[in-house]
């Protein structure tokens, strides 16, 4: 199931872009999680816990304490490998948000225009990337271990150990 997170300081414009993303996976018949938060910090807390939680962020740039970028880098520093969609009202900080890995941009001016293209975008960008992982779901995580990081599968009475290049991941 996909996850998706919002974060934007202005509640009008999360709720905008949750409806707009509950509306496109509706649409597509596409099952999916969303998440909205107001501050970057409650992001980056939720993401600490777990890297792997949200295959989608949506991440306003201008906002009070943590601007989004900042955010993106410490989500990034964090191991999150989402696919970051930098929400703003200012072209300023494009690249800028480059350096975060972002994987679009989007001008609230053009938001009504661009988002459900920007969306569609990310979806076909993850069904790729989802040939190149191998999903470890359990009842308290996820992960998406890419294959050449797995050197090999141990099973041990009902226990898989999946040995990979920097942990060995068990459910």
């Amino acid at each position: 199931m996909l996850s998706i997170a919002i974060c934007d300081d202005e509640k009008l414009i999360c709720d905008y872009i949750e409806k707009r993303t509950r509306d496109h996976l509706a649409l597509n018949d596409i099952e999916a999680t969303v998440a909205t938060y107001h501050a970057g910090e409650n992001l980056l807390s939720v993401c600490k816990e777990n890297p792997a939680e949200f295959d989608i962020i949506f991440l306003d740039i201008k906002m009070k304490k943590i601007n989004g970028v900042e955010c993106a880098k410490m989500l990034r520093n964090e191991g999150v490998n989402s696919l970051i969609v930098f929400i703003t009202s200012s072209a300023e900080y494009v690249f800028s948000g480059y350096e975060a890995k972002a994987f679009r941009y989007i001008l609230k001016t053009d938001l009504e225009n661009a988002f459900d293209r920007i969306l569609s975008e990310c979806l076909a960008e993850l069904k790729k990337q989802a040939t190149d992982f191998y999903t470890v779901k359990t009842a308290s995580f996820v992960k998406n271990i890419p294959l050449d990081e797995i050197y090999f599968f141990e099973s041990k009475l009902r226990v898989i150990i999946v040995h990979t290049k920097n942990e060995e991941i068990s459910f």
